[in-house]
């Protein structure tokens, strides 16, 4: 399963429940879990640069550790290639 946040500052508890849903399909499954950091709209949310770490350190905090890929995917250095800029 995906976690796609958008990283524009830190996690409050209603983002809690999706890495904790994930964990618990990941482990009864036997399925992975990737993050994904959806950061392509920067002008109506400008990422914060320390929420991308701040985001990976909640989710192994509340027991949910991506499991693939071995870095998070970040949206914005793809796009290039979906829009075709």
């Amino acid at each position: 399963m995906r976690c796609a946040p958008n990283p524009n500052g830190p996690w409050h508890m209603g983002h809690a429940r999706m890495p904790a849903v994930i964990g618990t399909y990941k482990e009864r499954y036997d399925g992975w879990f990737c993050v994904r950091f959806d950061d392509t709209d920067p002008e109506t949310k400008r990422p914060d640069l320390d929420a991308y770490d701040a985001i990976l350190e909640d989710t192994e905090y509340l027991g949910s550790n991506p499991t693939r890929p071995s870095r998070p995917a970040i949206a914005s250095r793809s796009t290039t290639i979906t829009r075709g800029n």
